[in-house]
């Protein structure tokens, strides 16, 4: 793995709460000089969505954007933008999500520009496939946890090899402002059995009260999906306006 690959995402976490933005690839509604606000803004990792035809877990905005995003979904349609993140004056890292898909598994080569990987789908073969490509490239692979986890949940998420992403609020991604009462009780029983890595809630974060209440239980950042789309459909500056006071909220606790 490329050394500077590996030192970027081994420090998430290290030094203040994680922002993590998601960047949808190839939605003709957010063109590509929107990655700007990112890097202006502070993020810290830029999740790219890749096109996917059944997005089962991501609501109306989020999958809406997966399913009118032009190209096939293949992992090196995100190459030249995991290029340009790495470029970004605030070192950034550049995390792919995806469905397992057959598209998906077809690539091969590009995974060498792609630092971290959370895929979704059924623990099957598919996604098990799509897991062992991206290892033998050196990618690290984040794990996502439903609202409500068992034992078979926690192990996987002690296999995270950079960062958790812990569901926040039930159902699927969206625009809500509901505080999760219940965050420092799942928080502390994922730590006391053994998850060491960050642990990240998203899914049902738009507001800053809700990042602010995150990091206050003890998460270690939050991951941003519709509202980051809904902004950047909007224009640049409204999205560096949010992103930015998402970076504040999240340093000054």
């Amino acid at each position: 793995m490329d050394q500077t690959r590996s030192s970027r995402l081994g420090q998430l976490g290290c030094a203040r709460p994680l922002l993590v933005a998601y960047f949808p690839i190839n939605d003709p509604l957010v063109p590509a000089d929107r990655l700007k606000a990112y890097d202006s803004a502070g993020v810290d990792v830029i999740e790219m969505g890749l096109k996917a035809v059944n997005p089962t877990q991501d609501g109306t905005i989020v999958g809406a954007s997966m399913m009118r995003a032009t190209g096939k979904g293949v992992v090196g349609e995100a190459s030249e933008t995991a290029r340009r993140v790495r470029s970004f004056h605030n070192p950034a890292a550049a995390i792919l999500f995806a469905y397992a898909e057959a598209p998906l598994q077809a690539a091969d080569a590009e995974w060498a520009e792609i630092e971290g990987l959370l895929c979704l789908g059924s623990d099957g073969a598919a996604r098990q496939t799509v897991l062992s490509r991206a290892r033998w490239h050196g990618t690290r692979i984040i794990e996502f946890l439903p609202y409500t986890f068992d034992q078979a949940d926690i192990s996987r998420a002690r296999q995270a090899e950079t960062y958790v992403m812990l569901h926040y609020t039930p159902g699927k991604t969206g625009l809500r402002d509901a505080l999760d009462p219940h965050l420092a009780t799942r928080l502390s029983h994922l730590r006391a059995e053994g998850v060491i890595q960050p642990i990240v809630p998203g899914v049902g974060i738009s507001s800053f009260d809700q990042a602010r209440d995150a990091v206050q239980k003890g998460a270690n950042g939050v991951v941003l999906g519709s509202m980051v789309l809904v902004k950047a459909q909007q224009s640049s500056q409204a999205l560096e306006d949010y992103l930015g006071r998402m970076r504040e909220v999240l340093d000054c606790g």
